[in-house]
């Protein structure tokens, strides 16, 4: 694995995806991941502590890089809850249950993070332009030469795979110290 290494241009990765947290953090991370993963679902809770830790200063951007099969399918699942304003907990619920992924229908992992309507996040499961979103990102890290999941971009450092909380913590103590410094 390789260490940690700059990103230009970083600041338009947290563009696109599912942001985790306020839009005007001063720390961005932006996550490759992807559902079936072990060291995702280890990477997401850490990530959520982080956000605990520091609820105003940073947010997390949720971006696919996944195999083809339930991976992808999970994914395009995920941003049909995006769409209807259950990413979060949808998210949440996919991490928690990886062994149900491709055994359970993606209504019924809907229901349970709270959907309310499920006709339309079904109509979502077949729209072509959400298969495409996944890809996009898949591109993306391509793009990046990323290359293992977990890969996080904290604001322009991208740093392969899992990040204990600990270590974040540095990180993002350096890029508050490094944005205090640049706004002097």
């Amino acid at each position: 694995r390789r260490g940690p290494r700059q990103v230009p241009a970083w600041q338009d990765l947290g563009l696109v995806g599912n942001r985790l947290g306020p839009k005007a953090a001063l720390v961005t991370i932006v996550e490759f991941s992807d559902f079936r993963c072990p060291f995702c679902k280890l990477q997401a809770d850490d990530l959520r502590e982080i956000r605990r830790r520091y609820p105003k200063d940073v947010t997390v951007v949720y971006r696919h890089l996944t195999n083809q099969g339930h991976s992808r399918d999970a994914a395009v699942a995920s941003e049909c809850a995006g769409r209807v304003g259950a990413f979060e907990a949808y998210h949440d619920l996919l991490f928690t249950s990886r062994d149900s992924i491709g055994l359970k229908p993606w209504t019924v992992f809907a229901l349970q993070a709270g959907v309310r309507d499920t006709t339309i996040f079904a109509a979502c499961l077949l729209d072509v332009a959400v298969a495409s979103a996944v890809e996009r990102d898949r591109a993306v890290a391509a793009t990046l030469q990323v290359r293992v999941t977990p890969t996080l971009v904290i604001n322009d450092l991208l740093v392969p795979g899992h990040t204990t909380a600990d270590s974040l913590e540095k990180f993002i103590r350096a890029a508050l110290r490094s944005r205090e410094l640049g706004a002097r």
